[in-house]
């Protein structure tokens, strides 16, 4: 993988990962999640700090681009999807579950669904990761 692709795949997936969790968090799951908030107060933001969400969206799509094009190797949607899929759900529920046990964030409902969204949010940003990774295969190694 050449570092031009590399960085094309992380632009792409980091605004994939943005506009997928924008629709999942930010308007299908926004009731459900404001159900189950933990006793913790005043821990979110007002107004939120859009640079570091973008930067954030950024570096999980490099992580996510570093795992599929360097390590596993693949390229297309749909091996992308599988690997940030299974990625996304079981470092969601690694997290979640160790934030869980030492905070009261989220109770264990919110805790459990997370990763099932996480991964649907990785996956889509995944396979879109894994479909510019797959452009242009000839392209000489760099």
């Amino acid at each position: 993988m050449t570092t031009g692709r590399f960085f094309t795949a992380t632009v792409a997936g980091g605004v994939t990962l943005f506009v997928v969790g924008f629709l999942l968090w930010g308007l299908l799951a926004t009731d459900f999640y404001e159900a189950h908030v933990g006793t913790a107060t005043g821990v979110t933001k007002e107004p939120m700090e859009w640079a570091y969400l973008v930067l954030g969206q950024l570096f999980w799509a490099a992580l996510l681009a570093h795992v599929i094009g360097t390590w596993a190797k693949v390229s297309g949607f749909g091996p992308g999807l599988k690997i940030g899929l299974v990625f996304g759900i079981l470092v969601s529920f690694a997290i979640g579950l160790t934030q869980y046990s030492m905070s009261n964030l989220m109770d264990l409902s919110g805790t459990l669904v997370d990763p099932l969204l996480t991964g649907v949010w990785a996956g889509l940003g995944g396979g879109v990761i894994g479909l510019v990774l797959g452009c242009c295969q000839s392209e000489p190694a760099g």
